[in-house]
């Protein structure tokens, strides 16, 4: 399996694949992929690396070295050391794969996480509008599906309406979109926004007027699934 740099959800440019073998510009690149991913997290940007994505891309980086280092050592090997470094290289493409399996557990981990406190936001809002105040000012939930939503909320966009921008970086697992939602002061602009973000319909149609969609967003809100 060749080597990939790890993607990373604040939306950092990725350096391009190194070479087979790696050269060492490319495991400068690599380097200064790690250097990018710290820098981001000690910023103030709303979404910023996280622990996750600076320790994939330190992986890859001592793997682009490790691959370059034995290529060297197998140049001015002798013959008999061949069978070794198949095996070697085997090994490698296992562990490739098997931190492949690991960033996919965790991102599961991740949507498991928010959809439990989703749970728990749902039953508290619920609570709120079970006590008939009159309020229509919601705890927003997590998000909880991965990815952008900027094709699902142009899908649904009136007609005549300009396409929603692409939202980068993209939104992780977890993230909210604002502390709490107001229901009354919802538009389509508004509306479309939380569908890109939270990158999910909620059910809404393309025909749905501004009041149903308000309407169906509260729904989600005040339920615990």
């Amino acid at each position: 399996m060749p080597l990939i740099p790890p993607h990373n959800t604040a939306g950092i440019v990725r350096p391009a694949n190194p070479q087979n073998p790696p050269t060492f510009a490319d495991i400068t690149n690599a380097k200064e992929y790690v250097e990018h991913l710290v820098y981001s997290k000690k910023s103030t940007l709303p979404q910023a690396a996280n622990d996750n994505d600076i320790g994939a891309a330190e992986q890859y980086e001592h793997e682009v070295v490790l691959a370059s280092s034995l290529a060297g050592i197998l140049a001015a090997a002798p013959p008999w050391l061949g069978p070794f470094a198949n095996n070697f290289n085997q090994l490698l493409q296992n562990v490739n794969q098997m931190q492949i399996s690991i960033n996919q557990v965790q991102i599961s981990l991740q949507r498991v996480e928010a959809r439990q406190e989703n749970a728990r936001i749902g039953r508290f809002n619920h609570l709120e509008l079970a006590r008939n105040t009159g309020v229509t000012t919601y705890q927003a939930k997590q998000k909880e599906v991965i990815g952008n939503g900027t094709a699902l909320a142009n899908t649904v966009s009136p007609p005549n309406a300009v396409p929603i921008a692409p939202l980068l970086p993209i939104p992780a697992i977890g993230a909210i979109f604002a502390p709490t939602i107001n229901i009354h002061t919802l538009n389509h602009h508004a509306i479309l926004q939380l569908i890109q973000f939270y990158n999910q319909n909620f059910g809404i149609q393309l025909g749905d007027t501004v009041p149903i969609r308000s309407q169906k967003i509260a729904n989600w809100l005040t339920t615990d699934i």
